[in-house]
């Protein structure tokens, strides 16, 4: 078995791509470290589906609002 050691902070990654959005994934991106990088995509990918989840729910709503005019 290989002894991998993966660098950087999950935590942090998932910050930067949560907060920040693309210039966060960049920013992980220019600090090289694997583990903060995985968590900047994991945060990124997370932001997207939370904002189309609301989106949905705002276009159903005003919809349910209008057909009730």
């Amino acid at each position: 078995m290989s002894n991998l050691t993966r660098e950087g902070s999950f935590g942090a990654g998932f910050a930067l791509g949560f907060l920040l959005g693309i210039i966060g994934l960049v920013i992980a991106l220019a600090i090289d470290k694997s583990e903060t990088q995985r968590g900047a995509i994991v945060g990124l990918i997370t932001e997207i589906v939370i904002g189309v989840f609301i989106g949905c729910c705002v276009v159903i709503s005003a919809g349910a609002s209008l057909s009730a005019l």
